[in-house]
């Protein structure tokens, strides 16, 4: 799987999904989002494959990266000042460039850090039966990439502050581009949940704000055994996943008892939760559901 087959899956980091309105600042028209110019397109490309170098390939520091984020602002400011369409020491305009470029790194870390998550999570479907190149049928998640995500979000934010006081633009606020409703795909688990509920359609996270124990692991594939869909889980904390399950889908033809064709994660693991003294985890179990493709598919059309 390579970054635009994982794009496609989760029909994440869509560009231009602002409505492209202009307005009047100074002398010069600014765009609402400055990266929907044609160097901003490029200059996003840049961003996704940095974003990639650090979280896939590890060839990326976050000092690195936080020069990156500098750099990208000035560029953006020499060019947009370039087409004459701004100044380049409007307050209001500097400030726009700079939480644009906040959006656009803070996107390609939720969808990179998701990345590199499953890249990790192929190891695991290996030893579990899957052949690189055939359908993804499993979904994996790994807490340590969700705190890493967010320590870069923090990392980006003191970026955005830095550059704000060099160009003298006071307080620069991000906390309005952390919520936008916009602003789609904005954190690891909107876009870890979108990918396994629309894209593999087998698991759904239902609390997407719940905070995981750190180190963290689940890992969940369907496959076909002696006529039935059998779904394999595995879940457990730093490196152990001694909570290990099969579980038998049915679909129903009216003839024979149904089995369930979705399961909550804590019921599934109900026996090892009572003796499982890590409660902690336990609880966090209730954050998932998983299910079969086609429970899946009948439910997105409903």
């Amino acid at each position: 799987m390579d970054i635009n087959d994982f794009n496609n899956m989760i029909g994440a980091y869509r560009l231009g999904f602002r409505m492209g309105q202009w307005s009047i600042v100074g002398t010069a028209p600014m765009p609402k989002h400055c990266y929907r110019t044609a160097f901003g397109y490029r200059q996003d490309e840049k961003i996704q494959k940095k974003l990639k170098d650090y979280y896939v390939d590890r060839t990326v520091t976050k000092e690195e990266l936080k020069a990156f984020f500098k750099a990208s602002c000035r560029d953006m400011r020499v060019i947009l000042a370039h087409e004459r369409k701004t100044t380049g020491t409007d307050r209001d305009d500097n400030r726009q460039i700079i939480l644009d470029t906040y959006e656009r790194f803070r996107m390609a870390d939720s969808v990179m850090a998701n990345l590199g998550c499953d890249k990790e999570g192929e190891k695991t479907a290996v030893k579990n039966g899957w052949h690189q190149g055939e359908d993804k049928d499993w979904v994996y998640y790994h807490a340590d990439f969700y705190y890493e995500s967010e320590a870069l979000k923090i990392l980006l934010k003191e970026a955005a502050g830095e550059v704000s006081d060099e160009w003298d633009c006071k307080e620069t606020d991000t906390s309005r581009r952390d919520t936008d409703q916009y602003a789609c795909y904005s954190s690891f688990h909107e876009v870890w949940n979108h990918g396994s509920r629309h894209g593999t359609r087998i698991s759904e996270m239902l609390n997407l704000s719940e905070k995981p124990p750190e180190h963290f692991t689940f890992f969940f594939r369907v496959y076909h055994k002696e006529n039935k869909k059998v779904g394999s889980l595995q879940a457990g904390k730093d490196g152990n996943t001694d909570m290990q399950r099969e579980i038998i889908f049915h679909i129903y033809d009216g003839k024979q008892r149904p089995f369930p064709q979705l399961y909550h994660l804590y019921e599934v693991f109900e026996h090892e939760i009572k003796e499982q003294p890590d409660r902690e985890l336990a609880e966090y179990l209730k954050n998932f559901l998983v299910f079969t493709r086609y429970y899946g598919t009948v439910q997105m059309r409903k």
